[in-house]
């Protein structure tokens, strides 16, 4: 019963979709946490629990299913960071749960931008949230207690902006070609569009190129928009 209401908001495709992401023996995921994210809330919007949810999608408990329907808090800059996996410049599903525990929208956002910025791992995270949540430390005051425990910091600058509106997503290569002829290929870690939304990480090194000018926040949207139009 719950699969046939399921798909009465799903496609078939999307339904199918669903499932591949969220199975954890998955490599290859047709999905990001944030699009799985949605779907769910979606699935519970049209009433379907998410008790029937995991029951549909064969799983046991609901404990996964509300840590992708957490992301739903994160704010909108922080999206175009979260994926599977780790690696330098994004920010993985488990380090996303941890920061939409936060309360604060704005501590979100800090905390989003020193993890991709730092590279923090999963521990890391879950110690900082911790010490603001349980310990009502500030967020500042938590991060640099986990930057005494760290022998050394590589410093990267993350970049998050807004296109207009539509799917840029297939510009994606382009940017990251761009940003490379500017900054130089080493530099450019990694670049991610979402729908109209944009993000990059460049290495500590593109702050010395003539171009670094144009990443100041005010001239940073318009900059992205003339690479890839």
């Amino acid at each position: 019963m719950s699969r046939d209401a399921i798909l009465r908001v799903l496609s078939e495709n999307q339904w199918r979709d669903l499932q591949l992401s969220i199975d954890v023996r998955t490599k290859n995921r047709r999905l990001n946490p944030v699009q799985v994210s949605w779907m769910l809330n979606l699935l519970r919007d049209h009433n379907i629990s998410l008790a029937e949810i995991a029951e549909a999608l064969l799983i046991k408990g609901t404990s996964l299913l509300h840590k992708f329907i957490s992301l739903k808090r994160l704010p909108e800059s922080v999206v175009p960071l979260i994926t599977f996996g780790s690696g330098v410049g994004v920010i993985s599903f488990s380090a996303a749960v941890e920061i939409a525990k936060l309360t604060n929208v704005d501590e979100m956002e800090v905390l989003a931008r020193d993890v991709v910025t730092n590279s923090r791992t999963k521990g890391e995270v879950v110690a900082i949230v911790q010490r603001c949540r349980k310990g009502g430390v500030p967020l500042e005051v938590a991060i640099e207690e986990i930057d005494h425990m760290r022998p050394v910091v590589e410093t990267y600058h993350v970049f998050v902006g807004r296109l207009a509106e539509g799917d840029w997503g297939k510009e994606k290569d382009v940017l990251r070609k761009q940003l490379a002829g500017l900054f130089g290929a080493k530099n450019v870690i990694s670049v991610s569009i979402v729908g109209c939304q944009f993000s990059f990480v460049l290495a500590e090194e593109a702050a010395k190129s003539p171009s670094a000018k144009y990443l100041r926040s005010e001239c940073l949207e318009g900059f992205v928009s003339g690479l890839i139009s």
